[in-house]
């Protein structure tokens, strides 16, 4: 069986999770502005309680973003670092996509829109509907300002959709009607690294894999733009 270590740090909460022999062992704690100095130590908790070694693993997961600058850039470099030390390929996940698996593991919503706030009063988001066990992205991912968000497919469906991210909290102005169409928002709700292995395995089995030179955090904005603001700090 594929064994896998993935890492999820950006949000509020730190993840590590390991597939090894048909299981899962996950560390999750939410612990903000502390991921930089707990992310190694909870990487050699996993990989010790299963008896493994970085090098017996085939590759190594990482949530890409968007989503915190500094988490995801913790994440990006901590899983280039381990990977060139052992000359692993890395598997390299959506943050959105990892949050609407979350929410389809816990609660087997199986249409989900996820959103999170990007500040400056903008939101990244994405739609995602589950098959075969993984959410798949039906609309592509954009950053937006809420007023905007206006995904045709959850219009033209008949089924029920979720929210998820706090992108749906009430001091972002999202359309009344979008809301209107979601059936239930589960906020606070941050992604799981289990979550972003389950979507690692299923990216692994069909050969989606990066040389660790080539991974890159996914900002979606313009860090010149974020520079030139300097009333909103990373988050």
């Amino acid at each position: 069986m594929t064994r896998l270590l993935a890492i999820e740090t950006s949000s509020q909460a730190c993840s590590v999770a390991l597939a090894i022999d048909g299981s899962v062992i996950e560390q999750y704690e939410v612990m903000p502005k502390r991921h930089a100095q707990s992310l190694l130590p909870m990487i050699h908790t996993v990989l010790a309680e299963a008896a493994c070694e970085l090098s017996s693993l085939d590759a190594i997961a990482f949530a890409r973003g968007p989503g915190s600058f500094t988490g995801i850039r913790i994440a990006t470099s901590v899983a280039q670092g381990l990977a060139f030390g052992v000359d692993l390929p890395l598997v390299s996940v959506s943050t959105l996509a990892a949050l609407a698996q979350t929410v389809y593991r816990q609660y087997q919503n199986e249409q989900i829109i996820a959103v999170l706030d990007a500040r400056m009063k903008e939101i990244y988001w994405g739609c995602y509907q589950a098959n075969s066990g993984c959410v798949e992205l039906v609309e592509k991912e954009h950053m937006t300002y809420p007023e905007m968000l206006q995904p045709q497919i959850a219009f033209e469906s008949r089924k029920s959709w979720v929210g998820v991210g706090d992108g749906w909290g009430e001091g972002i102005a999202l359309p009344d009607l979008l809301r209107q169409k979601i059936k239930h928002v589960y906020n606070p709700c941050y992604p799981h690294a289990q979550d972003v292995l389950r979507l690692a395995q299923r990216d692994f089995s069909h050969g989606l894999l990066l040389s660790p030179e080539l991974a890159q955090p996914t900002y979606m904005r313009d860090k010149t733009a974020w520079r030139k603001s300097p009333k909103y700090s990373e988050h």
